[in-house]
């Protein structure tokens, strides 16, 4: 099974708890509070139901373990394939493909493979996220890195007695061994000695781990307190000043048979003070003879390629990008034909920080840039009327209430200038972002501008434009015969309709509150802030004008 789903109906809480996520330790747990601590552990069964019967748990709070997928993996090597290898010492729910005497790295590598060949892994290998009841997320995050602390305020808050906190979790660590150990045979192990979890992994290894799981990697970054497991990159010079702890940042493009792909990711590379630190999710739905050269065996640059004629459209492209997302500290989301400043990285982080509230966001609509005659970038605005960073404007058209965000001929007066609204040619904010709000695949055109909008204000973050340019936007008139291929002309008139529906009764549910607003799962409004108060701010009709 991918998840213990144990429901206390006299507390109306549900626990979640996957294997090796500290789920012996959270159902012995749950036994002692209800009573039932004499019990073997095989009595939870009693407790337990499936992902399908949650939606009907209304009004019980969910709370689901979350352990950092890099040190599970070690988990379930150590346990079943180092000490025991006589019961889950298997890759696939087949069991098909034994892991006997395999090196921890044969086991990434094998997980790898697995992932690429979509083979279904066994249950202590599926991602923590494979399975959830997609109604709603959770309403808490409980770290298994400090499970005692978590168990102990659960029981406060529940009013919960009788579970023995002292009990010691995990396996006996010993600091001493300081040589890597991913290439050992489990046979070359003493399992009375574990090594500490930094030794299975080198850069490569930590990288492909993340890929892998990338969704794991997000929910558990997103838990305030969270320690992801840092693994040294070997050649990296430290780097000094103010940012030493490594501030990654994620890098978003969605790429619709575009040429000027390359183009972005090397101005990206180039104009970074610290390109070590840059990871790009590029979802590369290609045209025939499209390359990307040698950025296709760049570590940093994780691709997830389409044939074009299968592209779902803007929301889709964009979240099949999140799902490479690495825990990464910061999040650029970019068109795939940007132009980046000298220095970008360091001022957008420093801009972002600068920032009044704590989940700040900085987005408008890019300024346009070009090329000369030998295709030097050229910025045509610069020095003129035009020059400085665009606000950004609302209409709403009738009757059916879609908003349309455009650039604005007005000009920011300064710092920290505020706005309701946001376009996806330029976001820059912290990386917990993508896990707070992420992409409706359901969006499939502009109209998911508005819906990430409206989402994040009311989870809490606010929307500033930057207080200085630092991404332009290609002038589209630079493309063959000055025009940029789009999703729909592969499309048929019954598929865009069908699609253009399914974008009505999500909007309508989101920003108008009407109809069932089940239908949005993860992608329905936040809790903290109102959808009316952002109207309100915004100077938007929910009446629909």
């Amino acid at each position: 099974m991918a998840h213990y789903f144990m429901v206390n109906h006299d507390k109306r809480f549900v626990a979640i708890a996957s294997p090796k996520c500290g789920s012996t330790a959270v159902r012995s747990w749950f036994l002692q509070t209800v009573g039932a601590d004499r019990a073997p552990l095989s009595a939870i069964t009693t407790y337990m139901v499936d992902g399908e019967s949650l939606p009907a748990l209304r009004g019980y709070e969910r709370i689901l373990f979350v352990r950092d997928p890099l040190r599970r993996l070690v988990g379930f090597y150590w346990n079943w394939i180092v000490r025991d290898s006589t019961k889950w010492c298997f890759l696939d729910e087949r069991r098909e493909h034994s892991l006997v005497g395999a090196t921890f790295r044969d086991l990434i590598e094998a997980i790898d493979r697995a992932c690429r060949h979509r083979l279904v892994l066994q249950h202590h290998l599926l991602a923590q996220v494979a399975g959830l009841p997609t109604d709603r997320p959770p309403d808490h995050l409980a770290l298994v890195e400090r499970l005692d602390a978590e168990l102990a305020a659960l029981n406060r808050r529940f009013g919960l007695t009788g579970y023995d906190a002292a009990q010691p979790h995990g396996r006996p660590m010993d600091s001493t061994l300081a040589e890597p150990v991913m290439d050992r045979r489990p046979d070359e192990f003493d399992p009375r000695r574990a090594p500490p979890f930094e030794r299975f992994y080198d850069a490569d290894l930590a990288a492909t781990a993340r890929r892998c799981f990338a969704e794991d990697v997000a929910l558990h970054a997103s838990i305030p307190g969270a320690r992801p497991l840092r693994v040294e990159e070997p050649g990296v010079p430290r780097p000094t000043g103010r940012h030493q702890t490594r501030d990654e940042i994620f890098i978003s493009i969605a790429s619709y048979r575009d040429p000027f792909l390359p183009f972005t990711i090397r101005s990206a590379l180039q104009g970074a003070h610290y390109p070590e630190r840059l990871r790009f999710g590029v979802c590369w739905q290609a045209e025939d003879g499209e390359t990307l050269g040698a950025y296709l065996d760049d570590p940093r640059v994780r691709v997830v390629r389409f044939p074009y004629w299968e592209s779902r459209g803007y929301g889709w492209a964009r979240a099949e990008v999140q799902k490479l997302y690495g825990g990464e500290k910061y999040h650029l989301l970019i068109d795939s034909h940007s132009y980046l400043a000298p220095g970008w990285d360091e001022n957008l982080i420093a801009q972002l920080e600068s920032k009044p509230s704590a989940k700040p966001v900085l987005t408008t609509s890019a300024p346009p840039f070009t090329f000369d005659a030998e295709g030097e970038v050229v910025l045509p605005w610069a020095g003129t009327d035009r020059d400085g960073v665009p606000l950004i404007s609302c209409s709403q058209n009738s009757p059916h209430g879609f908003l349309d965000f455009q650039m604005s001929v007005e000009r920011s007066s300064g710092p920290n200038t505020r706005t309701c609204f946001m376009v996806c040619n330029f976001v820059f904010t912290h990386g917990r972002w993508i896990v707070d709000v992420p992409e409706d695949p359901d969006m499939i055109n502009a109209s998911h501008e508005c819906a990430l909008a409206v989402r994040s204000y009311t989870h809490g973050y606010d929307l500033f434009v930057p207080d200085e340019i630092q991404v332009w936007h290609l002038d589209y008139r630079n493309y063959p015969g000055g025009v940029r291929r789009t999703v729909w002309e592969t499309k048929s008139l019954r598929w865009q309709a069908e699609a253009t529906d399914r974008l009505r009764e999500r909007l309508d549910a989101l920003i108008y509150g009407t109809g069932d607003a089940a239908i949005l799962g993860r992608y329905g409004r936040g809790t903290l802030r109102t959808v009316e108060e952002w109207a309100a701010n915004a100077g938007v009709n929910l009446q629909r004008a």
